[in-house]
């Protein structure tokens, strides 16, 4: 993949009483995308491909979602 396709990140504060609904919302689009740029973890062939792809899924997850994300991510034990 030569460059990454624009998406908009999940806003955490914009408003807290509606961030379960976004971010479900949120995941749905995400997870179009990943079947638009072919990053699906049921296609692979061994588990080490599938972790592979797990850990490339994640990593554009952080990435797509920004940095308020990443950082409540990087809290988590």
């Amino acid at each position: 993949m030569d460059s990454l396709p624009q998406f908009d990140q999940f806003k955490v504060h914009c408003d807290p009483h509606t961030a379960g609904l976004r971010w479900e919302k949120w995941i749905i689009r995400f997870e179009r995308l990943m079947e638009a740029i072919n990053v699906v973890s049921q296609t692979a062939d061994s588990a080490d491909q599938k972790t592979a792809t797990d850990k490339r899924r994640l990593a554009l997850l952080l990435h797509y979602a920004g940095t308020e994300v990443e950082d409540v991510f990087d809290t988590l034990p």
